[in-house]
């Protein structure tokens, strides 16, 4: 009881100088002064603790006894409530920014956007704040069903999305179907080879075929008509009814290779000079530092750094920082090497060949040289593959 007492009414920790010691503590207690851990450091010198409120009058009994009191420390409630008043400047800060950031967690500052591919971050979001649900939105004006609605209707690519707000970071989820294919008007669809070349083969769905396998064709030809004949018992034709062309079509194709590839470059020597520039955004607000750096080049590389602040994963606040670096660099005129021109043109035609193959091409065969001269490289030759064709145009 008596530790709850102290603490809350305050003691201190004093010491005593004089002679009479024994006759100090005798004078308290007469007085009901009660002192406690009480040390004797040599002849004339003794420390104790007392309450805060009897410090005046052991002063009083310590001139009695021809001696000095004084206090080392304090403790307890009233000290430390005195020390908080001492900074109270500091504690009106921390409560105004306490104040802020409960404010500031009411609206969203951050959209985190998963599963898109077709669609980027830069344009959904520029959406969203056509929609009032983007960053700096109160999140009670955000209705995530909507949200959603919207996506769906705006972006017809949207298979599946799903959105939700954790902290002040609108989370949004979605998946990406193929896009509609464009209505097309079947009376007049037809199907044309899309390369010269020879039909390897044909698997008719729908229409009439007017080719077969291993009929030449060139580019242009018509494949298959969107229409089919239905003939009377003597072979006339009695009605043609007109339908969508859908086939299967692979064409033999041999594609004839001829390219250049130059030599020459503009080399990049790098001076050393940088200039580096910051920009703050607070709440939509752009706020520029002095840039730092020379600025006398005129040819330059950027880098760009952004940092967004958050109190906690999902507590974002609406503070942005931005960080340019721009490197500078003169240029001056020089040639690769044959090893570089050549790694370079080799690269160029392997990635064509992969993104036919992607498309669902066969290579055959690659017959592909490489001809070096003085400022360029010359590719030629020819790559045989089996292609799908059947580009569906309008009209016959």
């Amino acid at each position: 009881m008596f530790r709850l007492k102290r603490k809350l009414l305050g003691y201190a920790h004093c010491r005593f100088l004089g002679e009479s010691k024994a006759r100090m503590i005798n004078i308290c207690r007469k007085h009901r002064i009660y002192l406690w851990d009480t040390a004797v450091l040599d002849g004339k010198e003794m420390t104790f603790y007392i309450l805060k409120q009897d410090i005046k009058e052991a002063e009083k009994i310590a001139q009695t006894c021809g001696g000095t009191l004084s206090v080392l420390d304090v403790y307890g409630l009233p000290s430390v409530l005195k020390s908080m008043f001492a900074h109270k400047f500091f504690y009106i800060g921390g409560g105004i920014c306490a104040a802020l950031v409960i404010f500031m967690s009411r609206f969203i500052w951050n959209v985190e956007i998963t599963g898109n591919s077709f669609y980027t971050d830069e344009t959904l979001v520029q959406y969203l704040n056509e929609i009032r649900s983007g960053p700096g939105t109160p999140k009670a004006s955000v209705v995530p069903s909507e949200v959603e609605e919207e996506l769906r209707l705006k972006y017809p690519g949207i298979t599946w999305v799903s959105a939700r707000i954790v902290g002040t970071k609108l989370k949004i989820e979605m998946e990406e179907g193929i896009q509609p294919p464009e209505t097309i008007q079947e009376e007049k669809a037809v199907i044309t080879s899309d390369y010269d070349g020879m039909i390897i083969s044909l698997m008719l769905r729908s229409g009439t075929a007017l080719v077969r396998q291993g009929d030449e064709v060139s580019k242009g030809d018509v494949l298959v008509e969107g229409k089919n004949d239905i003939l009377n018992d003597d072979g006339t034709v009695r009605e043609t009814k007109i339908v969508a062309a859908d086939a299967d079509i692979v064409i033999r194709t041999r594609m004839n290779v001829d390219r250049t590839y130059s030599r020459k470059y503009e080399k990049k020597n790098y001076t050393g000079e940088k200039k580096v520039s910051y920009l703050w955004q607070i709440a939509g607000w752009r706020l520029s530092l002095p840039e730092v750096g020379k600025t006398a080049e005129t040819l330059y590389e950027e880098t760009v750094t952004y940092k967004k602040f958050r109190l906690t994963p999902n507590f974002y606040l609406p503070f942005v920082s931005e960080k340019r670096i721009r490197t500078y660099y003169v240029t001056e005129e020089a040639l690769y090497t044959e090893e570089e021109i050549k790694e370079i043109a080799q690269s160029d035609i392997q990635r064509q060949l992969d993104a036919l193959t992607q498309s669902g091409a066969e290579i055959l065969e690659n017959q592909i040289e490489y001809q070096m001269f003085d400022d360029y490289l010359k590719v030629g030759g020819y790559v045989t593959a089996d292609m799908p064709a059947g580009t569906q145009i309008q009209g016959t």
